[in-house]
């Protein structure tokens, strides 16, 4: 159940997997964690075989970003898509993309 699982994630000392059958909640269940994470200072890796699962993710978590005044200020500085290639990623999730002149240094992280 979705409650256990939370529970279990955050309890978890570094990583936690999460899988299941298609439909059962995972991409809602991985939006939230990374928003509680996010509200607590904490970072998280997400990765995935495909991009559209990433793409997905970035949009369920902006989701539960916003409120009554859109966007919440600083959320959209906090996520960085890499891939290989910008035409891959969803036109949706490109202001996110890393491009390999985007930083000049690890400090600019």
């Amino acid at each position: 159940d979705q409650k256990m699982a939370l529970f279990l994630c955050l309890k978890a000392d570094n990583y936690r997997l999460i899988w299941g059958m298609p439909g059962t909640g995972k991409t809602f269940l991985i939006a939230l964690l990374v928003k509680i994470l996010y509200d607590q200072g904490q970072s998280v890796l997400l990765t995935s075989y495909t991009h559209t699962a990433l793409d997905n993710m970035i949009k369920r978590i902006m989701d539960l970003f916003k409120g009554q005044c859109g966007v919440r200020p600083g959320i959209e500085n906090a996520i960085i898509r890499f891939s290989s290639d910008v035409n891959m990623v969803d036109e949706s999730c490109r202001d996110f993309h890393y491009s390999r002149g985007s930083f000049s240094s690890v400090e600019d992280f």
